[in-house]
């Protein structure tokens, strides 16, 4: 229902969807100043002169009283001018033309719900139900909270939850003490192989936006998270992870697509004791190609910076690009994902360059029940060798398999259930390791 709820608000109040218009034959210098005249009108509807935009409209309508666009444009100034009824009158005459669009009807309800008139309200929702099979979920109260929502201008969200669980390789380390490096047997210290401890973490995130006017395309975005791990078994490396996040940019909504831009710094205390700084930037382009199918491209940049260096200091950059696919009524999808990095250390052997690919479905069951299956594979290309005393490269492969099983309870109350199995593989025996995690958490969404 809160995915439901997100959704409503965000199609009135960032998404402007058009009708076709009806020109007749217009002169074309005549059909110019139209386009102008209706880009000025809808740039007062934009801006909250809600009054001004009314009056321009109904100035158009006069001429042009077959135009799509104008029309809709009178029936959403009236609403928001408080003209319930001239509203309800210009969105039948849409209906009309347009029966099947489900948009109309939506916005229709919202006009019924002002003027407290409930039943005509939820025959209007029942009609735009039974044109888009996805809204069958949407109930009064979710337009009623969508229409306050369109009064805000700051929105919060975001998700608190603490955990506890178990690590079979806390310190990501080898199979046995026993390894040949090089040429070189050695015997590693039993603190060295990989150690399995009890753990406890907590994690914070949340999301700000902030729009400047009701209908504005632009959005000024900012984020905040925190993680925090740590290991009840003493261990050689450290005990403590740490990791802090603040995001701040802007995203602009256009039809079915937003792109976004955010600069973003991170800090991150490993347990190696080595504390990790990193400043710079993230873009993100989001695009619906069909109500089930959308893309979602990222791409990154950063300067990272060591507390001790030793040449580990330089930058890191990503692209991906995922597809996400949605079922039934939305509630179970699949996204696939793939993508690619590298990262430039100031010591050569430090370097590196990976590709992964991971693939991940949502499915929602009965008893308000979500579940979650994840596989990945990744890559990665290693400029040096893993110790000293080896000759070669470095090459590691990676898959991480994972399952969630999450119970949502009261209202935004949830408990989680989650396994990870992590097998890494690699060219050096330092670095062959698997690693078994479950977490049990309990979670807030606000």
């Amino acid at each position: 229902m809160r995915l439901i709820f997100w959704l409503i608000c965000i199609s009135l109040i960032c998404i402007n969807i058009n009708l076709e218009p009806s020109f007749a034959q217009i002169p074309d210098a005549q059909l110019n100043v139209l386009q102008q005249q209706k880009v000025a009108a809808n740039d007062l509807l934009t801006n909250d002169a809600n009054e001004e935009a009314y009056e321009a409209y109904m100035k158009l309508l006069r001429e042009f009283p077959l135009d799509g666009e104008i029309n809709l444009g009178v029936a959403r100034s009236a609403y928001a001018s408080k003209r319930y009824n001239q509203a309800i009158m210009a969105y039948e005459r849409l209906i009309e033309s347009y029966p099947n669009r489900p948009f109309l009807w939506i916005e229709l309800t919202a006009v019924y719900i002002a003027l407290n008139n409930p039943e005509n309200a939820g025959n209007a929702l029942e009609n735009a139900k039974k044109l888009d099979p996805s809204l069958k979920d949407i109930s009064l109260e979710d337009i009623i909270k969508a229409e306050q929502e369109k009064l805000k201008r700051f929105f919060v969200n975001g998700n608190i939850s603490v955990g506890f669980g178990y690590d079979s390789n806390a310190n990501s380390g080898p199979y046995s003490n026993k390894i040949v490096l090089g040429n070189f047997p050695l015997s590693l210290d039993e603190a060295s192989v990989q150690q399995s401890s009890a753990l406890g973490q907590a994690m914070v995130g949340s999301n700000f936006i902030y729009r400047g006017n009701r209908q504005s395309k632009l959005l000024f975005v900012s984020d905040f998270a925190f993680y925090g791990k740590y290991y009840f078994k003493n261990l050689v490396k450290g005990n403590n992870f740490l990791w802090v996040r603040l995001g701040l940019g802007f995203r602009y909504y256009w039809t079915t697509q937003y792109l976004e831009v955010r600069a973003k710094g991170d800090f991150a205390q490993y347990p190696s004791k080595k504390n990790i700084t990193t400043v710079g930037g993230e873009l993100t382009h989001s695009w619906n190609l069909t109500p089930r199918v959308s893309l979602l491209g990222r791409a990154g940049y950063e300067q990272q910076f060591y507390t001790d260096s030793e040449g580990n200091d330089g930058f890191y950059y990503y692209v991906g690009e995922s597809i996400q696919i949605n079922f039934l009524d939305g509630s179970q999808n699949v996204v696939i994902g793939v993508k690619f990095a590298q990262r430039q250390a100031q010591k050569k052997m430090f370097s590196n360059i990976g590709s992964e690919g991971s693939i991940r479905g949502t499915f929602s069951i009965p008893w308000n029940i979500v579940i979650s299956p994840s596989v990945s594979y990744k890559q990665e290309w290693h400029n040096g060798p893993g110790t000293v005393l080896e000759f070669v490269n470095r090459i590691d492969g990676q898959v991480r398999t994972g399952l969630s099983v999450t119970k949502y309870i009261k209202k935004n109350f949830y408990v989680d259930l989650s396994y990870q199995y992590v097998k890494n593989f690699s060219n050096s025996p330092v670095y062959k390791y698997d690693q078994h995690t479950g977490i049990l958490s309990l979670g807030y969404q606000f």
